[in-house]
């Protein structure tokens, strides 16, 4: 058996999310992949480990003796971690094998919630902290993703999108590696120390993320729209609270996207990894790249992935199985 999995790249929502304000996420075609291996690890700490053991408890079903080794490879470059939500995708593939193991078809829609509200719970426990759980559903769903949170840390409610035909995306690499926790940490001392100043940014984000995701339709107008103001709410969360979200880099992508007829902001909690810019015109996006990659950018060849968690058997399990 092997399992496998999409990332994930924040496009709105980043921080208000967390407040209670929706969020699109994106599944994209890097994917992680989890099956049986004798060189797996044993630590009592390991995520797969830990997730396995939890959702047995959780799904009240044996634990099948086997050791899993998850390949996350695709998720980094030039072994920088890019931001694709790689922890998430192991708690989700870790979740799914043991509804596997038991024969539970993890293609059923109801299935899915299992594995989504398990994996919500134990990616939470494994972080000790809560998150806003976009990665995991996009890695467990696939597709254009709106996540609505809900009280008191229940697993939040998942809707689809569907991006309009005119607006491309592009996914560019800054060349450095961020600490979303430390970011979040940063901003929330802030928030204790300024509740005012901190609630008066949010909301500008919440609002943001609440008008462009009132359709079931996203036109390359209503991203950039978003984009533009989205990106300058981070910017000035960044400045008053002394977290570097829009550092120099993603700052330079960004007037270079606006020089090229698109507009782009972090994707994620900033301070590197990953930004995203929306065109309404592909020849824009191209000299967009053209001119980061000249800039000594890293342009990503990332789509939208719409098949979320598989599973397929391999060559042995076949043969295993033939009567």
């Amino acid at each position: 058996m092997r399992l496998s999995c999409p990332g994930k790249s924040f496009l709105l929502g980043e921080y208000a999310v967390l407040e209670g304000a929706p969020a699109l996420v994106a599944a994209v075609n890097r994917r992680a992949f989890l099956e049986p291996s004798p060189q797996a690890s044993r630590a009592r700490r390991d995520l797969v480990a830990f997730a396995r053991q939890r959702a047995a408890q959780v799904f009240n079903l044996p634990l099948a003796p086997l050791l899993y080794r998850a390949d996350t490879d695709a998720f980094s470059h030039q072994r920088h971690k890019l931001g694709l939500g790689s922890s998430a995708a192991v708690t989700v593939l870790a979740v799914a094998s043991v509804a596997s193991e038991n024969r539970l078809d993890i293609h059923h829609h109801a299935v899915r919630l299992r594995i989504w509200e398990a994996a919500f719970d134990i990616h939470n426990a494994f972080q000790n902290a809560v998150g806003s759980g976009g990665d995991l559903a996009a890695s467990l769903f696939g597709g254009l993703l709106v996540i609505n949170p809900q009280p008191n840390t229940q697993a939040p409610r998942i809707e689809s999108l569907t991006l309009a035909q005119d607006a491309h995306l592009s996914f560019v690499y800054t060349g450095k590696s961020a600490s979303t926790s430390e970011l979040v940490k940063t901003v929330q001392a802030f928030k204790a120390r300024h509740p005012g100043r901190y609630s008066e940014c949010i909301e500008t984000m919440r609002e943001t993320a609440k008008t462009a995701l009132s359709t079931n339709l996203l036109s390359a107008e209503n991203l950039q729209t978003a984009f533009a103001t989205y990106g300058r709410a981070m910017d000035h969360l960044g400045r008053i609270s002394g977290a570097p979200i829009i550092t120099n880099p993603i700052r330079q992508l960004m007037q270079l996207a606006d020089k090229t007829g698109g507009t782009a902001k972090p994707s994620g909690a900033g301070g590197g990894d990953l930004i995203v810019a929306v065109f309404d015109q592909v020849d824009n996006l191209s000299r967009f790249e053209k001119n980061a990659r000249e800039n000594g950018f890293f342009p990503l060849s990332l789509k939208l992935d719409s098949e979320g968690l598989t599973q397929t058997a391999s060559h042995q399990l076949k043969q295993r199985n033939t009567p």
